[in-house]
């Protein structure tokens, strides 16, 4: 039994729009109009987040896992009816989802400085307290 599974990859371009156009719809009808709402950039990270999920969620259970059996229920956290629990993050430029079938998971997924940036110790502290506040 896997305690937790994190898959990550790099947030779709909008030029894959036609790619999550297929997922789009086949989410329930509120989370559908609630993406499309959103700009291209923030829908495909959101939809590439649920692919993660979906693909994490099959490997747990080790068969195919259907869209319909996400929920979003209002003002609360999406889940999978009959589990696992996932999280799923996005930065700049990944996205990232964990999943676990033991218990409710959480994930935050920040992008790390670059360059000088990355040996800045002011940088580095200030990545450091905001990983340690999301961890609380």
């Amino acid at each position: 039994m896997t305690d937790v599974l994190v898959l990550h990859a790099v947030l779709p371009r909008e030029d894959d729009a036609g790619l999550a156009a297929t997922l789009l719809a086949q989410l329930p009808y509120g989370r559908r109009l609630e993406l499309e709402r959103r700009d291209t950039a923030a829908r495909l990270a959101s939809l590439a987040g649920i692919a993660l999920v979906l693909a994490g969620a099959g490997r747990l259970r080790g068969r195919r896992v259907e869209t319909g059996q996400l929920r979003f229920p209002l003002g609360g956290k999406p889940m999978l009816t009959g589990g696992p629990w996932f999280s799923v993050s996005h930065s700049g430029n990944r996205v990232a989802a964990a999943l676990s079938d033991r218990g409710d998971v959480g994930l935050d997924l920040e992008d790390a400085p670059a360059g000088n940036a990355a040996a800045d110790p002011e940088t580095t502290a200030s990545l450091g307290r905001w990983t340690a506040t999301e961890a609380v």
